[in-house]
């Protein structure tokens, strides 16, 4: 069965690959990234939930080191686009993997847009959220992307996030407005957990919104929001499910200075999420991500990478965000520092090493976390940690 499904998906990609290059102006690109991980994972505290009285439910002492390594094929990713007419364009994004040993074929963007001006164009199909700057700037194909891997902010549910990367509608769209070339998206798509006519029972939408300028070549200021509802009964990317649905508010600002032809580069972002579900009431998340590189050649270019992630708050558990219950407060602090190595604009190598460290917070009102009549008793929040770190090194090429 699991041949029969890699050899469907094989000749899929092919057929479609032979038969939009007869389309007009067509492109087609492959893009490949294969890598090598190693991580040593170290935890320390442990809570045990309803434990046998009379012992505590958290111990201090509890501690695991262990260290893991393989290599990865990561993604394949087909990515097409044909210019129809002088208006009308098509741009298609496609990729494929290994997941579970199960090969997994996904369609990232499947999308038409009709060219109206610069300030007015209309795409339609599936396509970016345009919300912040790193999510609509790089491609499934990472030998774009300045680093291996998104930062965890903004990382969607594939890559151990809760980000909507990508959703299906209609956007509005304009660039290039005035001498501060002003440039404006808006899109309406469907809300969360909401993906056909079937799973969309109480009509509800997602309204994502961005307004920015590039006043000089390379920098770009932006701010960005969307408005999503979470469908009933249907879980949200944490996995949370509630029973009349929710809604949620993602906030964004922007600042960066990407110019090919100066040496300095960097990318600053700043998310707030505000989530709301029927039974459970208002909760939050913030954090922010940023990037800088420095050019000491055209070829070779050291970076460094920071995100941080706030999940809840010191009263109140996100769910949306840590996916954790209630009395929980997550922290991560992602530190990567890198290089890459451009042999030819298709062919970059990137050696990163990677510390990542994450708190899991749980509350003593909320929690029964140690028995107060034992000697050692001592009250207030306990904190679980776990410290990921280790290198890895990607080949991102395209061709």
């Amino acid at each position: 069965m699991k041949k029969i499904k890699t050899i469907a998906l094989a000749a899929f990609l092919l057929l479609t690959g032979a038969t939009l290059m007869k389309a007009q102006e067509t492109q087609v690109k492959f893009f490949g990234q294969p890598e090598f991980q190693s991580q040593r994972i170290t935890k320390s505290g442990n809570y045990f939930p309803n434990p046998p009285s009379p012992y505590p439910a958290w111990k201090d002492s509890t501690f695991s080191d262990s260290t893991k390594s393989a290599f990865a094929p990561g993604n394949f990713v087909l990515f097409i686009t044909s210019q129809l007419t002088d208006r009308i364009s098509v741009l298609s994004e496609n990729t494929a993997n290994i997941n579970g040993g199960k090969p997994v074929f996904a369609i990232q963007r499947l999308m038409a847009r009709y060219y109206i001006k610069d300030y007015f164009s209309v795409r339609v199909g599936k396509m970016y959220n345009p919300i912040g700057y790193w999510s609509n700037q790089y491609n499934m194909g990472l030998v774009l992307q300045p680093t291996i891997q998104r930062p965890s902010i903004i990382r969607s549910e594939s890559e151990g996030g809760v980000l909507q990367v990508t959703n299906t509608g209609a956007q509005i769209e304009g660039d290039n407005i005035s001498k501060a070339r002003v440039f404006y998206r808006v899109m309406v798509g469907n809300g969360n957990g909401s993906n056909s006519l079937e799973s969309n029972l109480k009509n509800q939408y997602a309204v994502t919104a961005a307004l920015g300028m590039e006043p000089v070549e390379g920098l770009k200021i932006l701010a960005s929001a969307q408005y999503d509802n979470f469908s009933a009964k249907r879980p949200n990317s944490a996995g949370i499910t509630n029973r009349k649905g929710g809604t949620a508010l993602l906030s964004n600002a922007s600042i960066v200075y990407m110019n090919p032809e100066k040496k300095l580069e960097f990318i600053g972002e700043y998310y707030y999420q505000s989530s709301r579900f029927d039974s459970i009431g208002e909760k939050s998340s913030q954090g922010l991500l940023t990037y800088a590189g420095y050019k000491v050649t055209n070829k070779f270019i050291p970076y460094v990478q920071y995100a941080y992630l706030q999940a809840g708050t010191a009263h109140s558990t996100d769910f949306y965000y840590a996916g954790a219950t209630n009395g929980v407060q997550l922290k991560i602090n992602d530190i990567t520092i890198g290089v890459r190595y451009k042999f030819t604009s298709n062919f970059i190598v990137k050696l990163e090493y990677n510390f990542r460290q994450q708190h899991q917070i749980f509350k003593d009102n909320s929690f029964q976390l140690q028995n107060p009549l034992l000697p050692g008793y001592i009250a207030g929040d306990k904190i679980q940690t776990t410290t990921t770190q280790g290198p890895r090194i990607q080949f991102a090429f395209a061709f």
